[in-house]
């Protein structure tokens, strides 16, 4: 494996952070009770566009872990508990919270409903995923190793399935069959996903990633794609009857996109070393960014009106910056610093 940094992949979990508050933002500025609000088209595709953030947290996370030279139990337990200090933490924080202010919660169901999407830290459903995939990570990186043809064979499966699933939706259901599953055990997606960046990162280690594109054509077939993923996401809303970003993830075009912005990212060389400086911030601080910024747009929107484009670009950038800069902050404090990094 390539001993230097890859800078591609920090600008791959910079963009995936900064899409997740696309997401958690923005739906909050077209989706009111119940019903998507007239004249609210740029918030859409704003939403839309942050379809992208949590696919490509696993797929970054598959293209480096599954290409380990070797998986540990030793190796996946330490992960695990890196992961599960910010977890019970932060939901301390919140039991604590809610003690004061007399509400009877017991501490382990505010903490097992952030895994499954349930409590004030609800986005904490992907940690409880990932250490899920944390799992299986070692029997995937033998599959790899062993046999690139069966692990490719294997993810085709799993991708069959989420296609399966896309089109059972759309022509039997008309609403999203996966809604029946929590996002923490939609495994077949993640699994998919996860693999995805595992066959990127293998032909990309092994010196076979040569996608020889001219820089404006590959931007240019992204941009292509992304309009696509937009025109497909705003008007799949009446197709199945729901508006959420989640139950597009199985849809073929969505995962062809999500796999062209990803390569063209890693294709794209970055020559200036204060770009690659900020981007290693971002990238660093990703974990502590994911965490923060649900309490700091909760607090920003009793501020901030949730009307039209500029507020909602406004929110954005607050809730992005202030995410970021707290999260530097803790990071710097000894005894705090693994709350916000994984």
């Amino acid at each position: 494996m390539k001993s230097k940094r890859i800078i591609s992949i920090d600008v791959i979990k910079s963009l995936a952070c900064l899409f997740v508050i696309f997401l958690h933002c923005s739906s909050l500025f077209f989706y009111k009770n119940n019903m998507v609000v007239k004249n609210t088209l740029p918030s859409q595709i704003i939403y839309y566009i942050g379809t992208a953030a949590v696919p490509l947290f696993f797929m970054a996370n598959g293209f480096f872990l599954i290409n380990r030279k070797r998986i540990t139990i030793e190796y996946v337990l330490r992960k695990i508990y890196a992961i599960l200090v910010p977890v019970f933490f932060w939901n301390a924080i919140i039991y604590l919270i809610y003690f004061v202010l007399g509400r009877k919660k017991s501490y382990f169901s505010i903490l097992w409903g952030s895994l499954i999407q349930k409590s004030f830290f609800y986005q904490f459903w992907f940690l409880g995923t990932l250490i899920l995939l944390l799992c299986l990570a070692p029997f995937l990186n033998r599959l790899l190793k062993k046999s690139f043809h069966s692990f490719v064979g294997l993810l085709v499966g799993f991708v069959i399935i989420c296609f399966s699933l896309d089109l059972y939706s759309h022509l039997v259901l008309h609403f999203p069959v996966q809604s029946n599953v929590i996002q923490t055990f939609r495994l077949w997606t993640w699994i998919a996903y996860y693999m995805i960046g595992g066959v990127i990162g293998y032909l990309y280690f092994h010196n076979k990633f040569d996608i020889k594109l001219e820089k404006n054509r590959s931007v240019g077939v992204l941009i292509l794609a992304t309009i696509c993923m937009i025109i497909y996401s705003v008007l799949n809303q009446k197709f199945i009857h729901n508006i959420y970003a989640e139950y597009n993830y199985d849809n073929m075009l969505i995962m062809l996109w999500i796999s062209i912005l990803f390569i063209t990212i890693l294709n794209i060389k970055y020559k200036s070393e204060l770009f690659s400086k900020f981007i290693e911030l971002i990238s660093a601080n990703s974990m502590g960014i994911f965490i923060l910024h649900i309490p700091i747009l909760k607090i920003v929107v009793h501020f901030i009106s949730t009307t039209g484009i500029i507020n909602n670009i406004l929110v954005i950038i607050i809730v992005f910056v202030t995410s970021l800069c707290i999260s530097i902050v803790i990071s710097k404090i000894r005894f705090l610093s693994k709350t916000v990094k994984m």
